[in-house]
């Protein structure tokens, strides 16, 4: 029976259900005169544990007990009548009821004599599993011997190596100490929790300290103050013109007032002046909060009753759906300024690199809108990782197509700027065929969706060398036709939450890839764990919640501190650090990259 509780710790442990049916088999030989009778008398017994309750080893035990007893009395009803019983969705992928099964041979094999002939036994080979997975263990001379028999449609030889590691070092931990929780039992040796903790975790980057993001725009400033920054339609902005704006619109603030981390509403049609006040903003150290022209007058509500910001910049077209009145915001029309007599030289300020950036509302599972509060410091890390990973040349046209409420026009926007590149601005990514500045485009940062559209009609241009695509899942066939065009050298996956400053996973794909692509490994100084309902980290190959860590973390949800204590919690890693509960399901592939496979609340 202790093998019988550990093998369920084990299932429960890697398929992270706390509700575990083990087949069994009996020897159904219970009355005395059918021992010695010839024929096959075996029964199943399906052996039905839960898991949920913080039990110990001992006290599990004491439950497995009682549960083998209850099966062994009720021996003589056959496996088929219980499946004709109870009714279970059939599927002919997979046995009804239990899909592995546990056998345990305690009786010794004794040796077969008839006269006249020499009698050895032979080992059977098998083409087919009966079960997804059975363990058969042999009791023999106080030894254990096991075997595997798995479903090779389902299980890799090497996951099976892994699992009999686990299931050793498991034996092991329950004999040392019984009386520990049967979900705290160590299941990994310590080869493997280094690996996963610490070894794929090494991301250290040094960063400049308590740079601020507009900062990272104005060192290029200095360095290429003729170079084009922004094009939107006919309209081209160099470096020294761009920051020259931003800086009069910051004065003008500081004139209002505006002081560090007062909040800024942003109601502004795509255009330059939309990047010009993003930059004020942050140049007078106050936070950004976008608010997309698209959005229903609903969400809109929502949001600035979330908010309470203390200033809207919005333009004429726009006035009449944000009545001032009705939301008792002071508005400024940013088409009305006048902002000559301002100066434009860069804004001295005391905003720290731990200041608040931005406010970007995204709704989640609930649909309720929450903002995502990120400090400077964030996507100061984000441009520093870009500039490892990609070089000047790559940066040097970035279509900017995603609204900036949402986390990729950080990558577009500001990340081309640290960059010294050209931001190529559009309202959407499927204006892209007909745009005068098309093959200016040397990287393309978007959907695996939109991607796909610009594909189907041929309309990605000669000069696009790098697409990074993130936001949805990305399929190997789309991998294969970017591949086609003899142009593009270079297809990225990334992944990311907002609260971790847009990316936290990337995967430079390969052009012979032929299964879908992983998700990679974590972007500089950001760590990744892949946890179990306690915290545990999964072995290799199990699915587990996805936890970030790291400078991309937001500082939390803005006045939500109940909802940010629950989804960023205390690291039980490193002390004083924080962990982002993303939500989402992942598994490490053997080589330290990531699979994901989705959401845990189906989202």
């Amino acid at each position: 029976m202790t093998l019988v509780a550990a093998f369920k710790i084990l299932l429960a442990r890697y398929s992270g259900q706390e509700d575990v049916i083990l087949g069994t088999a009996t020897a159904g030989r219970r009355i005395k005169k059918l021992e010695s009778l010839m024929g096959f008398f075996v029964n199943t017994l399906a052996l039905r544990s839960n898991l949920s309750n913080h039990l110990s080893f001992e006290e599990f035990l004491t439950q497995i007990k009682q549960v083998c007893l209850d099966a062994y009395a009720h021996q003589d009803v056959p496996f088929e009548q219980l499946v004709e019983v109870l009714q279970p969705e059939r599927n002919l992928s997979h046995s009804p009821i239990f899909q592995v099964m546990f056998v345990l041979q305690n009786t010794a094999m004794e040796e077969l004599e008839l006269p006249g002939l020499t009698v050895s036994s032979l080992e059977t080979s098998r083409k087919t599993s009966k079960f997804d997975l059975t363990l058969s263990m042999e009791e023999n001379d106080e030894k254990l011997r096991g075997e595997w028999e798995y479903n090779t449609d389902l299980f890799h030889c090497s996951t099976i190596e892994r699992m009999t590691t686990h299931f050793q070092v498991l034996l092991s931990e329950i004999l040392t100490n019984p009386q520990e929780n049967i979900w705290e039992l160590p299941l990994l040796t310590q080869g493997e929790k280094q690996q996963l903790l610490v070894e794929w975790n090494q991301t250290k980057l040094p960063l400049t300290e308590n740079l601020c993001l507009h900062q990272v725009f104005e060192e290029q400033v200095e360095k290429i103050p003729e170079a084009i920054a922004l094009i939107f339609g006919e309209e081209e902005i160099s470096y020294q013109q761009l920051n020259q704006k931003a800086n009069q619109l910051a004065h003008y603030l500081r004139s209002l007032g505006v002081q560090t981390e007062t909040l800024i509403g942003l109601f502004i049609e795509r255009s330059p002046i939309m990047i010009i006040a993003m930059l004020a903003i942050l140049k007078v150290g106050a936070t950004y909060v976008p608010l997309d022209t698209k959005y229903p007058q609903e969400r809109l509500s929502l949001i600035l009753e979330d908010c309470q910001i203390s200033l809207l910049l919005t333009q004429t077209s726009l006035e009449k759906i944000l009545d001032e009145e009705n939301y008792n915001i002071n508005q400024v029309n940013i088409d009305n300024l006048s902002l000559d007599d301002y100066s434009d030289y860069n804004i001295k300020n005391r905003v720290k690199s731990h200041n608040l950036a931005y406010i970007i509302y995204t709704s989640g599972s609930t649909g309720k809108p929450k903002g995502v509060a990120i400090e400077h410091r964030s996507p100061v890390a984000l441009v520093y990782w870009a500039k490892e990973r990609f070089s000047p040349q790559e940066f040097s046209g970035v279509l900017a197509s995603t609204s900036i409420c949402f986390d990729l026009s950080i990558f577009e926007i500001f990340v081309t700027l640290g960059f010294g590149g050209s931001i190529i601005m559009m309202e959407n990514a499927l204006e892209l065929p007909e745009s005068l500045h098309r093959d200016k485009v040397t990287l393309i940062n978007t959907v695996p969706s939109i991607i796909s559209e610009l594909i189907k009609v041929n309309s990605i241009p000669q000069s696009v060398k790098i697409v990074t695509l993130a936001g949805e899942p990305l399929t190997v066939n789309i991998v294969h036709q970017l591949y086609k065009i003899d142009t593009i050298e270079k297809v990225y996956n990334l992944y990311g939450p907002s609260e971790d400053t847009t990316y936290s996973t990337c995967e430079l794909i390969s052009k012979e890839i032929t299964d879908n692509p992983s998700i990679g490994r974590p972007i500089t100084n950001t760590k990744i764990y892949i946890l179990d309902k306690h915290f545990n980290p999964v072995p290799c190959g199990v699915s587990g919640e996805l936890y970030i860590g790291g400078d991309g973390l937001a500082r939390g949800y803005f006045n939500r501190p109940e909802l940010t204590k629950q989804k960023f919690i205390d690291s039980p890693f490193e002390h004083g650090q924080k962990l982002y509960r993303t939500g989402d399901l992942a598994s490490y592939r053997k080589d330290g990259k990531i699979d994901f496979l989705g959401r845990i609340d189906n989202q």
